[in-house]
Order: C-alpha cells, then structure tokens, then sequence
C-alpha cells in the first residue's frame, strides 16, 4: 500500500501541496516576529505571534467539531486558506490594527491546514490504510516543516531582506492541488 501511495499521482497531488504550505506556515511563523517588529515592537510582535498560535488552535476545534463537508468543500476551504496566507504574505503592515487582523487570519487558517491533512487522507484511503498513510505523509510534512524557517532565512540573508522570502511564500502557498476533486482510490 505504501509502494501504491508513493507511485500515485494522485497521493502526490494531495501530499506534496500540504507539505508545501505547511512548510510556508512554519516558516512565515518563525519570521513572524522579524516581519511584525518595525510596526508593533518586541511586546506587540509577541502578542501577534500569541494571536497567530490562539486563532491556530481554535480554528483546529471548529473544523474538527463541524467538519462534515464534501470532498470539493474540502478543496475550496483549503484553495482558500491558501490564497488568503498569500495575500497576507504581501500585506505591508502599515498599521498595528492591521498586523494584529492579518495575525488572526493567518493563525486561522494555520489550524485549518494543519487539520486537513488527516481528513483528507481519512476520506480518500481505505480505513486499512488510515495509519500507515496519515503516517507517512506526517513524517512527509514534519520534514518540510523543519525546512521552512531555514528557506525563509537563507532566503533573506542571501538577498538582505524579506522581499524574496515573501515571495517564495506565496509562490508555494498558492499550490493546492487542483486535480483534488477526482477521488484518490479508485473503487
């Protein structure tokens, strides 16, 4: 099964963009702070990465008490976490009111990508597979995490400042599968 998996476009399809906007989640979290400083300072920077890792949480509970969507549902909610963590990757965060709004967003939707994963894989695989694929592909995810926040930073060390960083954030953020919508097994 795990062979099958790795040789499917379709497991790919799924796996590789999560993987890909996770590891832009980690990453834009870790710099959080960097980006927030010149606007709100070393306290009010703190406080939106707190409001970032609040809204993260409680959007894990909305979506895991409310899910009961439809495979294409599924596929909108997460094209559209995707877009608006791009969008908020570009915001220059003139005002606090603004950082602190987009920290929120962002932290939501954090939670909402987090979550999905594990939906996703317990809709689209057989109940036999569940364990060893949700595994498989967190492993996947835990790797790309741990890559984000060297990306980002290496990224800004090479070019001397966040523009390009930003950039490859949203670049990788906007890649949501868009063959989703066929079922992964076939019956």
């Amino acid at each position: 099964m795990r062979r099958q998996a790795l040789a499917s476009v379709r497991y790919w399809s799924i796996a590789a963009p999560l993987m890909l906007a996770i590891m832009v989640q980690v990453g834009f979290v870790v710099h959080q702070v960097s980006f927030l400083f010149p606007v709100l300072g070393r306290e009010g920077a703190g406080l939106a990465v707190s409001l970032t890792a609040m809204m993260a949480a409680t959007s894990r509970v909305v979506v895991g008490f409310f899910h009961r969507s439809s495979r294409p549902a599924e596929c909108r909610g997460a094209a559209a976490c995707g877009a608006s963590q791009c969008a908020l990757c570009d915001v220059k965060f003139a005002s606090p009111h603004l950082a602190y709004l987009a920290s929120a967003v962002f932290g939501f939707a954090v939670g909402v990508m987090i979550t999905l994963p594990m939906l996703i894989i317990q809709r689209e695989c057989p109940p036999a597979a569940f364990g060893m694929l949700s595994g498989l592909t967190l492993a996947m995810i835990q790797t790309a995490n741990a890559l984000g926040p060297s990306l980002l930073g290496w990224l800004r060390d090479a070019t001397g400042s966040y523009a390009v960083s930003i950039a490859a954030c949203m670049a990788l953020e906007n890649q949501w599968p868009r063959d989703y919508l066929a079922p992964y097994w076939p019956s």
